[in-house]
């Protein structure tokens, strides 16, 4: 059974007309309402779309979002638009662990956002509830981190690069000061049994 929130009837009509812009998001489907739940629809996110607004009718399955690469350390944020807080938000981007978001909350400006990414595109996967809906929005906004922040990321990176560097310069090391202690042991005993020999001769 379709649910629709009285709230929905007060500000569809608005908001259909605020949507509708290149970077308002919406998944079509070609031919009705899929009874799959596990349907899938992916969109490309244009470069020039800094902000926008995402908007599902009869949400079913999930939807991927594909931003562009910025060059450049880049978070995701969503907050609720209108019933936003139907849908899970998932940062699937390489190296971000399949990290589920907090759903936005209804009527809030309060944001979620993702962890940042360098030089990865961020892919978010949007999933529909289980019930059916009529329809949920939200809006998304890219933010660049400042040079500083760049910066400190960079000499994390670079510290903990370091730190790998060494531990295994520490472990080559240990094993040329094995090999050595080895083969020094070994020497003394070829000579103490050569002297031994050598004695034994003599006598």
């Amino acid at each position: 059974m379709i649910r629709i929130a009285s709230l929905y009837c007060i500000f569809v009509v608005s908001g259909a007309m605020l949507f509708g812009g290149p970077c308002d998001l919406s998944p079509a489907y070609q031919s009705g309402i899929p009874d799959d739940l596990n349907w899938s629809s992916k969109i490309s996110v244009p470069k020039s779309c800094t902000n926008g607004t995402f908007r599902w009718d009869y949400p079913r399955g999930h939807v991927i979002l594909l931003f562009e690469d910025f060059g450049r350390a880049t978070v995701a944020c969503f907050r609720d638009s209108l019933g936003g807080g139907f849908f899970n938000i998932t940062d699937i981007t390489p190296g971000h662990h399949m990290t589920q978001l907090p759903n936005v909350e209804w009527g809030s400006d309060k944001s979620v956002c993702t962890a940042a990414s360098i030089e990865k595109p961020l892919n978010i996967r949007v999933d529909a509830p289980e019930m059916m809906v009529y329809m949920g929005e939200f809006a998304y906004f890219l933010q660049q981190t400042d040079r500083q922040t760049d910066r400190q990321t960079d000499r994390q990176t670079d510290r903990q690069t370091d730190r790998q560097t060494d531990r295994q310069t520490d472990r080559q090391t240990d094993r040329q000061t094995d090999r050595q202690t080895s083969d020094r042991q070994t020497d003394r005993q070829t000579d103490r049994r050569a002297d031994r020999q050598t004695d034994r001769q003599f006598y």
